[in-house]
């Protein structure tokens, strides 16, 4: 079980000093934040590893409740590092993007479409990188032979 957590310990910390070169602009020294992280780092781990065995002491889930136990006095790299993560976005714009094209197609064609046409519409505006446009002529030519749209009156 011991030799266990010391593989867990060690892959953690590995990843650990991995992240910082992607935080680099952050410090001065790397190779000084590298050894302060590790000695934070076997400092925050033997902290928890002891308070786990404390049932009266939680301890923290997720990233933001780490941040609120973590001293930034006491661990100045791991407390950036939480407040970096906990502030990392969790959600892309293309979903927003997606949402913005259906206001703004729905906007200018108000309720006069079909739910169909006004689905097609949309994904032809979020997808407009493709293209079609080679396949213009096929699709004219295709359209123009399928029946006669236009209707004699008769008087």
């Amino acid at each position: 079980m011991a030799s266990d957590k010391n593989i867990t310990r060690k892959i953690l910390q590995e990843r650990i000093l991995k992240i910082v070169p992607m935080f680099n602009y952050l410090w001065q020294n790397d190779d000084y934040t590298k050894d302060v992280l590790a000695g934070e780092y076997d400092l925050w781990f033997n902290m928890w590893q002891n308070q786990s065995s404390n049932i009266e002491i939680k301890v923290p889930s997720t990233a933001i409740s780490s941040l609120m136990v973590c001293s930034k006095d006491m661990f100045p790299i791991i407390s950036s590092l939480l407040r970096i993560l906990s502030t990392l976005p969790v959600s892309t714009a293309t979903a927003e993007r997606s949402f913005s094209t259906l206001k703004r197609v729905k906007t200018w064609l108000r309720t006069t479409i079909s739910q169909e046409r006004l689905n097609d519409l949309c994904l032809l505006n979020v997808h407009r990188d493709l293209n079609m446009y080679d396949k213009n002529e096929i699709i004219i030519n295709n359209f123009a032979s399928k029946n006669k749209r236009r209707l004699d009156f008769v008087l």
